[in-house]
């Protein structure tokens, strides 16, 4: 029964998050992980995944510091579980976990601890999923994201357009995903180009760079999240929270 309330808390969190009520969500959200402690399963897979969901929530509230420090304590149960915690379910927490202290410390300034933990990242779902996978995809977009606010321009373009091809292969050029790495090539064309000399600009990427920014209406610097899974044996609990997040 526990496990079934924890379940619908975490359902309800996700949707008050989608209509922009992210303190309701993030007390829901607080709730479930509550269930989780009384009934001796907050060290997790369940526990580190709440954890993440709660993470997201704060950095949309722009509450970056606390949003690290949930991430760091996802990581920990993470780690604490050692052998027990495997399989494809395990890697899609873990690179979410991964994913998000990349984030948060890119929000943050810190971008040698953004990157490497982005990278690792993309090295655990390469592992697990595959070089062509939509999950790698994903993690190339949001490492190249990163690239983008350290100046990285040319890393930033390569790894967009090897997420760009993945995703199109994969759904089709009018995929939602598609749409928002086209939009973030657009974006990181502006600040390489601007940054050169005019006799040097490229006039056929300044038509690209409109070409980029039709397919879209997204704001600038969009990342893309994996989906939210648990590996644990409750069935309700591997339900996946829809895989694209827009971030501002």
């Amino acid at each position: 029964m526990n496990a079934d309330r924890a379940v619908e808390l975490r359902e309800q969190a996700w949707n008050l998050q989608v209509q922009g009520k992210l303190d309701e969500a993030a007390t829901v959200v607080r709730e479930a992980l509550l269930i989780l402690e009384e009934s001796g399963e907050a060290n997790s897979p369940d526990g580190a995944n709440l954890l993440n969901d709660l993470t997201e929530i704060e950095n949309e509230r722009q509450s970056f510091q606390d949003a690290l420090v949930l991430a760091e304590r996802a990581q920990s149960i993470e780690d604490q579980l050692g052998d027990v915690f495997a399989g494809k379910g395990r890697a899609q927490i873990r690179a979410r976990t991964m994913g998000l202290i990349g984030e948060t410390c890119r929000m943050l300034g810190d971008f040698v601890r953004a990157e490497a933990s982005l990278k690792e990242a993309l090295r655990i779902v390469a592992t697990e999923f595959g070089e062509a996978s939509e999950c790698v995809a994903y993690a190339r977009n949001n490492l190249a994201v990163l690239y983008k606010a350290c100046g990285r321009f040319n890393e930033g373009l390569r790894l967009y357009q090897q997420a760009l091809d993945s995703v199109v292969k994969l759904h089709g050029d009018d995929c939602l995903a598609g749409s928002v790495i086209y939009h973030n090539i657009g974006g990181i064309l502006i600040p390489r180009e601007i940054s050169r000399p005019p006799h040097l600009r490229d006039e056929k990427l300044g038509r690209f760079f409109a070409d980029c920014l039709a397919k879209t209406t997204l704001g600038p610097c969009s990342t893309l999240s994996p989906t939210r899974r648990s590996s644990t044996a409750c069935k309700d609990m591997t339900k996946a929270r829809p895989s694209i997040e827009e971030r501002w």
